[in-house]
């Protein structure tokens, strides 16, 4: 990450500690280095019906605490924020984005359209930021290395949490994550990428692989999911996604993904060779717990660093504490 500029927030921090009964969180932290940085924020405020698009300078940093994006799909707004500036180091804080679309009618395919935020700056920081009901949350695009994802909470998602097709590196931690898909890195068409060389770490997060009541339509069914992790299933057709780094994970399912989809940790690729045999892309992890609330056996294969449990009770209690921990906005 680049060096940042800072002033003196060591009064306003030691403050901010005494009102709190618990230890500043990850999001606390973040947001405090964001704001305290030496050029003052832009701030952007109210309620916005139209796309939101600013040019940050490097290290600069957008305050938007006291700020709604409203989208629509199909148009005339169904991406509500972006910023695809080249300047690096760029901090986001805040933000409260939705779609006034049905939640229960709108299509996938209008779904699919759908970006809440779409970046294309190298080492963006989002701290704290809101998204509900939308298709794709974070759309990290081609030049967006090293990202970095703080204290989102994310809910009713129609499409992925964390759109990573363009395979940086990053960061996510700190977040709740309710999703139709959670995090994908699977290319298309002549957006192909090789993320070989590259990490994505998912730290102290809950995510929450859930049914959405519209799906594409070739499924033939009315509601689903596809996991946890949609990544490329072929390394020359889908690319290559970053190695991924599990610390602290708590992942919920209720049933089983959608055909043609795998809760499989780590995710996998096809053979080459052959089709019929799922070859794994590099992860690690640690302390990661499946919650697996369907009917029958839990669907997938995991490893020793993996604990599967059955009793819900375990996601409410990791919720409840996550709640606790972030009481209110930053």
């Amino acid at each position: 990450m680049s060096k940042h500029h800072r002033r003196t927030v060591g009064a306003f921090v030691f403050v901010a500690l005494l009102a709190t009964a618990c230890r500043p969180t990850a999001t606390d932290l973040v947001a405090e280095e964001c704001l305290g940085r030496l050029a003052p924020p832009l701030v952007v405020s109210g309620t916005h019906v139209s796309r939101y698009e600013a040019s940050l300078p490097t290290d600069g940093v957008l305050d938007a605490r006291s700020a709604t994006f409203l989208g629509t799909t199909p148009g005339p707004n169904p991406g509500p924020v972006k910023l695809e500036a080249p300047t690096t180091g760029v901090c986001m804080v805040g933000a409260d984005i939705r779609f006034t679309n049905d939640f229960t009618t709108t299509s996938w395919n209008d779904w699919h359209d759908a970006y809440a935020m779409t970046i294309r700056h190298p080492e963006f920081t989002s701290v704290g930021l809101r998204i509900d009901n939308a298709g794709d949350g974070i759309a990290f695009t081609d030049g967006a290395d090293d990202f970095r994802v703080t204290g989102a909470r994310m809910t009713r998602m129609h499409d992925d949490c964390i759109q990573n097709d363009a395979m940086r590196g990053g960061l996510i931690e700190d977040s709740f994550l309710t999703c139709y898909s959670g995090i994908s890195a699977r290319g298309y068409d002549d957006y192909v990428f090789d993320g070989g060389d590259a990490t994505l770490t998912v730290r102290n997060t809950l995510m929450w692989a859930r049914r959405m009541p519209t799906v594409p339509s070739d499924y033939g069914t009315t509601a689903g999911h596809v996991g946890w992790f949609k990544f490329s299933y072929s390394p020359v057709q889908e690319g290559i996604p970053p190695r991924l780094d599990l610390v602290n994970v708590t992942l919920r399912v209720d049933a089983p993904p959608l055909p043609g989809h795998s809760l499989d940790l780590p995710p996998g690729y096809r053979d080459p060779d052959d089709p019929t045999v799922r070859l794994p892309w590099p992860m690690t992890c640690s302390n990661v717990t499946i919650v697996w609330t369907g009917a029958g056996p839990f669907p997938g294969t995991y490893p020793p660093c993996v604990t599967l449990t059955t009793d819900v009770g375990v996601w409410n209690s990791r919720l409840a504490a996550y709640e606790a921990d972030h009481p209110d906005d930053i």
